[in-house]
């Protein structure tokens, strides 16, 4: 025979459990609406950073084929370093872009800033290694620094030389560095 003690003694052991939550939470769950708004906030946020990025991205992309088209040097160069601005400010908006980095590199390069130049070059291969223009670029740089012709003896850019070909390295923060 069933003992009908023992059934309620064990319905009484698997009881739901009760949790505790705080308000915040609780009131979040019962309004849904809440969080599919910020979901559409968050998404209308990141498209218009997107939209942002391309419109500064294209300005420094015109800025630098005026450079690139210009026959006179003082406006020329004005252009490049409008350009320059521009990619930064492009960099700032969404930094896992390689383009602009590329970009960088190259103008480094122009204004013989190759330390620079290498510094921009490897951020944009660890981003996109495929990147069109890259490798040539990479070549164009190598060739400047081996070329001794270009580089006094005490130039830190040869010092540069080994680690061109070595691959950008994301740096670590510790919290002590904080």
């Amino acid at each position: 025979m069933f003992n009908l003690g023992s059934f309620k003694s064990l319905k009484s052991k698997f009881e739901p459990v009760k949790t505790v939550a705080s308000k915040g939470f609780l009131s979040s769950l019962n309004n849904l609406d809440e969080v599919k708004t910020a979901k559409d906030k968050t998404a209308k946020r990141d498209l218009n950073t997107e939209d942002h990025f391309n419109l500064i991205y294209q300005e420094a992309l015109k800025c630098f084929n005026i450079f690139l088209d210009s026959s006179d040097s003082e406006s020329g160069f004005n252009m490049l370093h409008q350009s320059a601005d521009k990619f930064s400010e492009s960099i700032e908006i969404k930094k896992t872009k390689a383009e602009p980095y590329f970009y960088l590199s190259h103008i480094f390069f122009i204004l013989k800033e190759i330390t620079l130049a290498i510094k921009y070059l490897k951020i944009a291969t660890f981003l996109n290694p495929d990147l069109n223009g890259l490798k040539q670029l990479r070549k164009t740089i190598e060739e400047y620094i081996n070329d001794s012709s270009n580089n006094p003896k005490d130039d830190p850019v040869i010092l540069q030389k080994q680690n061109i070909s070595q691959p950008y390295k994301k740096p670590i923060f510790s919290s002590a560095n904080r």
